[in-house]
């Protein structure tokens, strides 16, 4: 996949680009998408649409059928 866009993301996506960023620094592990959804205030759905746009513009990687499946294209990038 080739590197993420480095044009400038629209603030919810980058709203939930930060939470991941965030979960992961304190938990070591990844979100669920209604925790990602709890830490921006939008409902799960909304979230998904968010996130399936970040998959398309290469900012994240998600594993389909599970429940942590979320991870940062470059996890040493901070946001």
């Amino acid at each position: 996949m080739s590197a993420p866009s480095l044009s400038r993301l629209p603030a919810a996506q980058q709203r939930v680009l930060d939470a991941i960023h965030a979960h992961m620094a304190e938990h070591r592990i990844p979100p669920t998408v209604r925790e990602v959804a709890a830490a921006v205030g939008r409902s799960a759905s909304t979230t998904t649409w968010n996130l399936d746009q970040l998959v398309a513009k290469g900012y994240l990687h998600r594993q389909p059928g599970v429940a942590r499946g979320l991870f940062l294209a470059d996890p040493v990038a901070a946001p």
